[in-house]
């Protein structure tokens, strides 16, 4: 049996993004174990879809959405200069341009 502070701490582990390797290694259970619980407690749980996380949150691509539509931005310049004021990491031209397709 598993004791339930595990359990606890396991999911939020899991929840703040931490791998799988790095979970099993501080809570010192074995790979079978955190996978039960993950199976056990995963409507609890959000869905992680793996991968590379994006650069523009959704939040930043509907302000600049919404701010292109007033005409506040005018070109895609602009939403650059815009986003890498929101965001710490600076985004590229393609970047902004592609998520901003994306979203129509």
């Amino acid at each position: 049996p598993i004791q339930r502070k595990t359990t606890k701490n396991a999911i939020w582990l899991m929840e703040d993004a931490f791998f799988t390797r790095e979970t099993v290694k501080r809570l010192n259970i074995s790979k079978s174990t955190l996978a039960r619980i993950r199976f056990e407690n995963k409507e609890n749980m959000e869905e992680d879809n793996g991968g590379r996380s994006r650069k523009l949150t959704v939040e930043t691509v509907e302000h600049l959405k919404l701010n292109m539509k007033r005409e506040v931005l005018r070109t895609s310049i602009n939403a650059i200069k815009e986003s890498n004021r929101l965001l710490p990491q600076p985004v590229s031209v393609t970047t902004v341009r592609r998520r901003l397709r994306e979203a129509d």
